[in-house]
């Protein structure tokens, strides 16, 4: 019996002396592995990869293990005005999803997951004012959707979105209330499987659009259905670019 205790002793200092040597290497990895380079050629990787998009940022921290912070990032369209802004942006690792990332513009967050065969899945409300670089373009919309980058390394391959504001106000000043908007993203051809809003005109109906990806302003929305006046209804047809939609010319 004494020697059997004797030997299980020995196994227990044997695994206590393995633990220890096992935390003290995991201790020098969290302390002397240079995170925020690992994290900086990470977010370069991803840069790399997705075409006719770049980033930019202020500064990398709270980098390590699990995860790291991105101040002040910017999403640039090759060949098309403008921007993407955030304020930062938190993203952790995890199996699934493979990451978490919860983006910030100027207080409203929404959160994008992140899983290990490209699938994308966003949810959250976002400032259009600060995401768009303090513009004339003013009010939050919520945003939900899934998407699938394409072979060829474009962001919005294939998926879906869905978003919904209850008050923008556009460059020109116009007063859009209760917007409603759901796509049907499909590489060239995106479906608007439904769109409507409730001022400054009464609109419910489906369309097409067409995203021009050298100037996304240049895309072309076709829309088809109903206006309101009074207590009729009325069919109506409009093809414009998105930028005339949104009121740029004003801007």
């Amino acid at each position: 019996m004494k020697a059997v205790n004797r030997h299980t002793s020995r196994r227990g200092r044997a695994g206590i002396m393995f633990l220890v040597v096992f935390l003290g290497f995991a201790v020098g990895v969290a302390l002397f592995t240079p995170w925020e380079k690992l994290c900086e050629r990470l977010v370069q990787h991803v840069d790399s990869k997705l075409i006719n998009l770049n980033f930019t940022w202020k500064d990398i921290r709270r980098a390590g293990p699990s995860g790291f912070r991105i101040d002040d990032l910017v999403i640039g369209f090759e060949n098309s005005p403008g921007a993407l802004r955030f304020e930062h942006a938190d993203l952790r690792f995890g199996i699934s999803p493979l990451a978490k990332v919860r983006l910030n513009t100027g207080g409203d967050e929404c959160h994008l997951n992140i899983f290990r065969n490209g699938h994308l899945e966003l949810d959250g409300k976002v400032d259009l004012t600060y995401l768009f670089g303090g513009g004339r373009l003013q009010g939050s919309v919520f945003a939900k959707g899934g998407f699938m980058p394409s072979p060829k390394g474009e962001l919005l391959g294939s998926g879906w979105l869905d978003l919904r504001a209850h008050r923008l106000v556009l460059p020109d000043g116009t007063l859009s209330e209760d917007l409603s908007l759901t796509l049907e993203i499909q590489d060239k051809e995106w479906n608007i499987k439904n769109a409507s809003i409730r001022k400054p005109i009464d609109f419910q109906g489906s369309g097409l659009f067409e995203p021009d990806r050298t100037n996304f302003t240049d895309s072309v929305v076709k829309l088809n259905g109903e206006v309101a006046v009074g207590d009729e209804f009325h069919p109506v047809e409009l093809e414009s670019r998105l930028g005339l939609l949104l009121g740029a010319s004003g801007s």
